[in-house]
């Protein structure tokens, strides 16, 4: 198996995360917390990322990508290990932290290494079609571990998707260390990479795309964390139904990932940029609405900019980012996204046991949704599109 082939089934594997799209009956039924509890475990996971994210892209930047993506990978193991043995909200959030830890030496690392492999070979212009390569793995990896999980979980138990999240990130980590590791420059300490991160995020084209990467990321993340508790208030509850409707929701964004590049050839680097964000305005706006099972229809809209946002985020990043710095202000836009949706996680939380529903926060998401498309469009710098190759 060659090096890029293996680096696709590390993609695959390293964010099988199966239990993840059970863990609101976990945590609310198996383990009888809240659903503020709910929402406040995943805050302090992604505080817990705004913590290391950018240490770690230091860290890979100076001592290698490959050994983060290692460590990432069998953390994950580690973590999900941790949370199913959790008995209080207490254990479940050290679960959690750790978790977030593991995350972080994972986000953006795996980018660095794959444009700094092409670039030592002169395939740097390949970038986003290798990117896209290795979402749609991703992506695969992750529906084939929430339908595994689901069935495991209503066949089995709760605690068998944890078991085969355990199993796959494992051998992910395996094939981490299968890897060669890319060059780096000698002789560069954390201030000369924290400082050539700065100096390049005040140029207007990083500026604009740190923005809109922390803001698709927002979207994105609460799009997600409502799918939950929104499928629980309409009556679905089985564990298998769980699993397989993520399943089949990441099935609809894989080939969205795969065609990134054609798909920007098509529309332009800008209208693309653009769409990703209508896309959420639409679907927020329509699930204030709905009150049954079609919320599932919306959920799959919101696929497609799941499926795109990686490799466009990346592809413009790449673009503009040092080589010596670039896992470091891939890690400096996580940050950001994460650091704004761990906190709102928090609020969210205490409104929903207020109010008792998510419509009204749909419709407010919608509104505000709309308002951030439109000043993205205005402040949006040229970016031109990638020449064909």
């Amino acid at each position: 198996m060659n090096v890029l082939a293996r680096f696709r089934l590390f993609s695959c594997l390293a964010w099988s995360l199966a239990w993840i799209p059970l863990q609101y009956l976990f945590f609310t039924g198996a383990k009888a917390f809240s659903v503020s509890d709910f929402f406040a475990l995943n805050g302090l996971y992604y505080l817990t990322m705004c913590v290391f994210e950018v240490p770690t892209g230091v860290l890979a930047d100076r001592f290698g990508r490959k050994t983060t993506l290692a460590l990432g990978a069998f953390g994950f193991a580690a973590a999900s290990f941790a949370v199913l043995q959790a008995d209080t909200t207490f254990t479940a959030g050290l679960g959690m932290v750790a978790l977030g830890i593991a995350h972080t030496l994972l986000n953006g690392a795996d980018a660095a290494w794959l444009y700094d492999h092409l670039a030592e070979r002169g395939l740097a212009a390949h970038y986003l079609r290798e990117e896209s390569r290795a979402q749609w793995m991703r992506i695969l990896g992750v529906s084939l571990s929430d339908l595994v999980g689901g069935a495991a979980a209503e066949w089995f138990g709760l605690q068998a998707a944890f078991h085969v999240a355990i199993v796959a990130t494992f051998v992910a980590g395996v094939l981490a260390c299968s890897l060669p590791e890319t060059p780096r420059p000698r002789g560069l300490g954390v201030r000369h990479v924290l400082g050539r991160s700065l100096s390049a995020v005040r140029g207007r084209e990083l500026r604009w795309i740190l923005a809109y990467a922390t803001a698709l990321f927002v979207l994105l993340r609460i799009a997600f964390h409502f799918y939950q508790p929104q499928m629980h208030a309409v009556g679905i509850e089985r564990p298998l139904h769980y699993g397989a409707t993520l399943c089949v929701l990441n099935l609809i964004a894989a080939p969205f990932a795969r065609s990134a590049q054609r798909i920007q050839a098509r529309l332009g680097a800008k209208r693309l940029a653009l769409l990703l964000v209508q896309a959420f305005a639409a679907s927020f706006l329509a699930l204030a609405w709905v009150r049954n099972a079609w919320c599932i229809a919306l959920f799959a809209l919101q696929q497609i900019p799941f499926g795109l946002m990686q490799p466009v985020v990346r592809g413009f990043t790449n673009r503009f980012a040092p080589p010596e710095a670039r896992a470091t202000i891939l890690s400096l836009q996580s940050f950001c996204g994460r650091a704004l949706f761990g906190l709102a996680l928090f609020v969210v939380g205490a409104i929903v046991d207020d109010v008792g529903s998510l419509r009204p926060l749909y419709a407010v998401l919608g509104v505000v949704t709309v308002v951030l498309a439109i000043g993205l469009a205005r402040t949006m710098p040229q970016i031109e599109d990638d020449p064909p190759n």
